[in-house]
């Protein structure tokens, strides 16, 4: 099909020129500008399913606005397969990398729906960015911000997926807003509703839930079939259809805004093992969203690997759920879901399969004479998993923590009870393509699994004691996060950790001086360096050489502020209004870390899909110019980060 458009001169200069000024950065040029590249740029409409452009085809040195109507991206890989990666909206640019690089462009825009672009010439805009140096500042960080996911959107390029068509017809829904497939409008009542007219209000309007409002329309709780017959048709007693809503009612609600996406709804019904999530807006109930109408929206995978995972009765069967969780992985990406996101979303699969993993091993220990865990522990990952930043199967980082047993005497056959426990489940997750850690940074090992009294002293010696093994212990300890068991045995452990590092100065100056032994791969030019021999020349390593950095620098004035977080991207969000990083240091640091993070799970979709183990490696010379400079520019960050750190801290790199 090829190009079609229509130029037409329905619009004149000043209605054009009052298009622009919606548009940022355009909004903050004097009248005067803006009448220049009103009269300068013209419109064109392109009927649905015709091409603004095509990949491949030589830039135009055109800057389009969308004024009306939706535009598809696309991509198509050599072999001939094409992905669609999403969609632009009014006022979004499109064209702005070919514009900026002046090669071909590398995608194909197809009109979803009848659409209407202002075509701006390249020329008239350089004359407009010269005349102002404030909108050309503002214009080239804007085109930053919309392009800060360029390296996502080109991912279809690059990675030769497997995911099949209704698997990716299927993951084009993770995106969709909430409000598109939620129930709405939300049926209310008041908490002074008897259980009989709720139940004939459920039958009348064929909902599976009705949310308790107060008089002022906030919400209170949620009433669902399973509460109606749990708390009154199984109980048999006649009078229980004159209770009232506020009497069965299950009154700790989860909620989520009606602008946020379909995917993160899916999440929290994962995380809290729920079907219902009430949809606000403003603080007022504006729909229900529910299994179903996440099921309706085609996010039938997504499901069924919580259902599989859930359900699974044996290692065998848990085993072949990773897949499922890679497919996943790879829609998310498609999608151009954040890094952060695919992090949060990951890590409640692994979770889940961790934690079936445990209790199988808890079975298994029952079922060999051991009998049950003989005082309450609490699981936890460390690593790249305790910080939720865990996207494919890495080496374990686990560890026991476990209550003193009343009788000191016990002290050493309940250890041996846990160090057995461990060694099943690190087993058990070694069979689900979860490696063994080379370190033997494991619940299997003796250092690993320990009371909490025990723990306690451990930890302190480290910090009293920082000698190469001990800082090696810590950095990876550091990030534990509570995966199965007793929650409130990680929490003393973590407050214990966050009360030494306060009194123990001298402790973060080691932490940070150990970070600031090497620096990101640039030279004096600010040129990429990368492996000069071996089976990666020409590559770098961007987790041991970029990501470690941001993490370690950034945990370093966590642990300063007390901050109990574990994930880089939360630990970000506190410091800055403790005023310990400013806004635009913390945005820069989270841009430069959510690239190289989506550089590196770019890396591994790409792997998987051809049946090879991920590693952290990338090569940038087979980047495009955009990307490189994305890369360049993100290595620059962690620089200048760890030149702040060396300042704050008050050590001479």
């Amino acid at each position: 099909m090829g190009t079609v458009d229509r130029i037409f001169n329905d619009l004149g200069s000043l209605e054009k020129a009052e298009i622009l000024e919606k548009v940022t950065p355009f909004n903050i040029l004097n009248i005067n500008q803006l009448n220049l590249l009103a009269e300068a740029a013209t419109c064109k409409k392109y009927p649905k399913n015709t091409y603004v452009y095509r990949q491949n085809e030589p830039s135009k040195n055109t800057l389009y606005i969308i004024v009306s109507g939706r535009a598809r991206i696309t991509v198509s890989s050599d072999e001939g397969q094409t992905t669609m990666l999403g969609y632009r909206e009014p006022y979004d640019f499109i064209g702005v990398t070919a514009l900026d690089s002046g090669e071909e462009y590398p995608a194909s825009v197809l009109a979803d729906e009848d659409l209407t672009c202002l075509l701006i010439p390249r020329d008239i805009l350089e004359v407009v960015m010269n005349r102002d140096a404030v909108f050309a500042t503002s214009f080239s960080l804007e085109v930053r911000r919309r392009l800060r996911n360029l390296y996502k959107s080109l991912s279809g390029e690059k990675i030769n997926t497997i995911v099949k068509e209704e698997e990716f017809k299927e993951s084009l829904s993770l995106r969709k807003k909430v409000a598109e497939i939620m129930t709405s409008p939300a049926v209310t009542c008041s908490c002074m509703d008897s259980v009989g007219d709720i139940a004939q209000t459920m039958s009348d309007r064929g909902v599976s839930s009705v949310i308790v409002v107060s008089s002022n329309n906030k919400p209170l709780g949620i009433i669902t079939e399973k509460d109606l017959v749990k708390r009154v048709l199984s109980t048999k007693d006649p009078a229980a259809l004159e209770k009232k809503a506020h009497q069965i009612m299950s009154p700790h609600l989860i909620t989520i805004h009606s602008d946020e996406f379909s995917y993160q709804a899916l999440l929290l019904m994962a995380k809290h093992t729920i079907k219902h999530i009430v949809v606000i807006e403003n603080g007022d109930p504006t729909g229900i969203l529910t299994m179903r109408d996440l099921i309706r929206s085609r996010q039938t995978g997504a499901l069924s690997t919580v259902n599989k995972i859930e359900l699974e009765k044996t290692l065998e069967g848990l085993s072949r759920t990773v897949h499922d969780i890679d497919h996943v992985l790879q829609a998310l990406v498609m999608e151009r879901a954040y890094a952060s996101e695919i992090g949060i979303l990951i890590a409640e699969f692994y979770d889940r399969l961790t934690r079936k993993v445990i209790l199988l091993a808890e079975e298994e220990m029952l079922s060999e004479g051991y009998g049950k865990p003989p005082t309450p522990y609490s699981w936890i990952n460390m690593g790249s998993s305790g910080r939720m930043e865990q996207f494919s199967r890495s080496d374990q980082d686990n560890g026991i923590i476990f209550e003193e047993p009343d009788e000191k005497d016990d002290l050493e056959n309940v250890c041996q009870y846990f160090l057995t426990l461990g060694e099943k489940v690190v087993s058990g997750l070694e069979k689900c393509g979860f490696k063994r850690c080379e370190g033997l940074v494991m619940a299997s090992n003796p250092q690993w699994c320990r009371s909490i009294n025990e723990w306690k002293k451990v930890v302190k010696g480290w910090v009293n004691a920082l000698e190469p093994e001990n800082v090696r212990n810590i950095t990876i300890f550091l990030d534990f996060r509570h995966i199965y068991g007793d929650a409130e045995l990680a929490q003393k452990l973590r407050d214990h950790v966050c009360e030494l590092f306060k009194k123990s100065y001298p402790a973060l100056w080691f932490l940070v001086e150990d970070v600031l032994r090497r620096k990101a791969p640039l030279n004096i030019f600010r040129s990429i360096v990368t492996e000069r021999a071996g089976p990666y020349r020409n590559h770098v390593n961007l987790k041991s050489n970029a990501c470690v950095f941001i993490v370690d620098c950034i945990r370093a004035f966590s642990l300063r502020e007390g901050i109990k977080a574990t994930s880089t991207f939360e630990r970000l969000k506190q410091l800055q209004p403790r005023g310990v990083l400013t806004k635009d240091e913390c945005e820069a640091v989270e841009t430069a870390y959510e690239t190289l993070m989506m550089f590196r799970i770019r890396r591994a979709v790409s792997l998987i899909s051809q049946g090879y183990e991920p590693d952290n490696y990338i090569n940038p010379y087979k980047l495009s110019r955009k990307e490189k400079s994305q890369l360049k520019d993100s290595l620059l960050t962690v620089n200048k980060l760890q030149n702040l750190t060396a300042q704050t801290f008050r050590l001479i790199t």
